[in-house]
């Protein structure tokens, strides 16, 4: 079968303007208004204009297309890929990537490295910059491509180079500059591998990043995730509880410290360093919105605080919840107190993560396999597993899909989003 061109229509949308004007499926989109469209980007900010001239590339005719439209109206036009582009390749060599930390044998997708800024914008990646140029880095001023998220882990050219293993790495401050000064909103992460920048260097960054508030948003700080696949990788020791409470305790000092001179805490911790140092977590006005929610920051809260607040409506009947070993007790906690209010015996239970190790305890990383080999279901009980367990293609890491599942376990399978309203509405049905 050949391959299919990114910028070529796959699909003309009923009643839009590419129908009216009958561009065919199978045409390649060369050019709008004179420019040469070379992803998603050049596409959507373009075709946003009230008046175009629209190239399209028809068997081996070039036909142009004049349009009059409103501003923003869709052209209708669908292509085969979300960016029309190959995503850009990471060319870092992280100490703490997990890609690396992968087994062989799993589908091929897993082991691409993106560093693209156009997922940044579009799907909320986080990027490190260093494969940016300074046309890049216009390109994101001019098109609007913001909040684009930043890998920053350190302001010390040094120590940001020992973890990203790449000299472009050193750029970070300018490129951080140019983008504050061009109006650019950004989001930060720092993830913290002791030894490297958990220390010291943590409270340097933190206070010189300050100074991009306040088109630095937010810096969400997560801990290095660490499976037993490290193998000829750099010697790095994951958070012990002692070490993640030292940690709250010094972005805690750091947030009073921000509050009072930016008016925003503007530093948060991944609910992995409360959990491990079996510490409450902050309530919900701490996270000040919820910014890096789907970064692992605040989504326990969240989840506790909408589950207390929302009761089922309908009739319930026996439910089984799985999560990893990390959440397990908060929902063991939850769902006791719901079976005591509803007089339930629902059920939670824990998968160990053996496929990667131990020290992964979120449910996002819990395979099929330990789910299947772990988790004991009777007769009649619904089996309800979180969302985060399955990529966009419904597949689990070791590629089982839900239909895999609920055939392997004999039971059924409900997935559900990773919060607490969402929970409640299907545990009403």
């Amino acid at each position: 079968m050949p391959t299919l061109c990114l910028n070529e229509v796959i699909l003309i949308e009923p009643g839009s303007i590419a129908e009216e004007l009958g561009i065919p499926v199978g045409s390649r989109l060369l050019e709008i208004n004179g420019r040469p469209i070379l992803d998603r980007l050049d596409y959507w900010f373009l075709s946003s204009a009230d008046e175009l001239s629209l190239v399209m590339a028809e068997g081996d005719e070039e036909v142009e297309y004049i349009i009059e439209k409103d501003y923003d109206e869709s052209l209708g036009l669908v292509f085969p890929d979300s960016l029309m582009d190959a995503a850009k390749h990471c060319h870092n060599h992280c100490v703490f990537c997990f890609i690396d930390q992968l087994p062989e044998g799993l589908r091929q997708t897993l082991y691409f490295k993106d560093d693209d800024s156009r997922l940044s914008f579009l799907q909320g990646n986080f990027v490190t910059l260093t494969n940016l140029t300074q046309t890049d880095l216009q390109r994101i001023v001019d098109y609007g491509i913001h909040p684009i998220n930043v890998s920053i882990h350190s302001l010390d050219p040094l120590v940001r180079r020992r973890m990203l293993g790449n000299p472009r790495s050193l750029e970070i401050k300018s490129q951080l500059d140019f983008l504050a000064q061009k109006q650019v909103r950004m989001n930060g992460q720092i993830v913290l591998v002791p030894g490297y920048n958990d220390g010291p260097d943590l409270e340097q960054t933190l206070e010189e990043l300050m100074d991009y508030h306040p088109m630095l948003q937010s810096v969400g700080i997560v801990p290095v995730g660490l499976t037993k696949f490290r193998d000829k990788l750099p010697r790095i020791t994951g958070f012990t509880p002692k070490a993640a409470g030292q940690i709250i305790q010094r972005v805690a000092r750091f947030q009073e410290r921000a509050r009072d001179r930016l008016g925003t805490r503007l530093a948060f911790l991944a609910d992995e360093f409360y959990l491990l140092a079996d510490q409450a977590l902050p309530p919900a006005d701490d996270y000040e919105g919820f910014l890096q929610h789907e970064n692992g920051i605040g989504m326990v809260r969240r989840f506790i605080d909408e589950l207390e607040g929302v009761r089922p409506s309908g009739p319930l009947s026996p439910r089984h919840f799985v999560t990893g070993t990390a959440f397990y007790p908060i929902l063991k906690s939850l769902v006791d107190q719901l079976n005591i209010q509803y007089n339930e015996t629902w059920k939670v239970s824990a998968v160990t993560n053996r496929f990667l190790g131990e020290t992964i305890t979120v449910a996002g990383l819990v395979t099929a396999r330990d789910l299947i080999d772990q988790v004991v279901v009777e007769q009649g009980e619904t089996l309800f597993v979180c969302e985060t367990m399955f990529n966009t293609d419904g597949l689990t890491l070791d590629d089982y899909s839900k239909a895999d599942i609920e055939q392997a376990m004999n039971t059924r399978i409900e997935v559900v989003a990773n919060h607490g309203q969402e929970l409640l509405k299907e545990l009403s049905c």
